[in-house]
């Protein structure tokens, strides 16, 4: 529920709703999971797979997969090292962008939609749907068998 949260939304901003989840966790004795690996099945036979947790080495990558290729981001939740890898036929091309402040950005959007200036980049629907998807990850994994959303 806390570092899965940003696969699962990562996920979706690629592929939309998932239709079908099931997750499998590591329970750590503190009763939080301190690790999660999540499938996610999007329509259109698209597949999201992620691993976290607290207990695994410090990485957040996210690699969209297609037929020709893949794009690969490290660190695309905090951008301090903001560059594309577009990987195809054997070879990488880097797309490098200027390095900003993420958390400065998204409270720059909200504070201009408070005021009416701009709409939120993510709002009420995206929030419900992550929600909708993490809590059937953790049920799936809490009754060790897949749920359709």
């Amino acid at each position: 529920m806390d570092v899965g949260c940003y696969c699962v939304n990562g996920s979706r901003l690629l592929a939309g709703e998932p239709e079908l989840a099931f997750g499998q966790q590591l329970v750590g004795p503190s009763g939080t999971d301190w690790v999660f690996t999540g499938s996610l099945r999007f329509p259109g036979d698209v597949f999201g797979l992620f691993d976290c947790g607290t207990a695994l080495p410090s990485r957040d990558e996210l690699e969209a997969i297609g037929t020709e290729g893949s794009l690969f981001l490290d660190d695309p939740w905090h951008g301090r090292s903001p560059v594309i890898e577009l990987r195809r036929g054997g070879e990488v091309e880097r797309i490098e962008l200027e390095p900003v402040d993420s958390y400065r950005l998204e409270l720059e959007n909200v504070s201009a939609a408070i005021r009416g200036e701009g709409q939120l980049l993510l709002g009420h629907a995206d929030a419900v749907g992550n929600a909708r998807a993490l809590e059937a990850l953790a049920f799936s994994a809490e009754q060790s068998s897949p749920v359709r959303l």
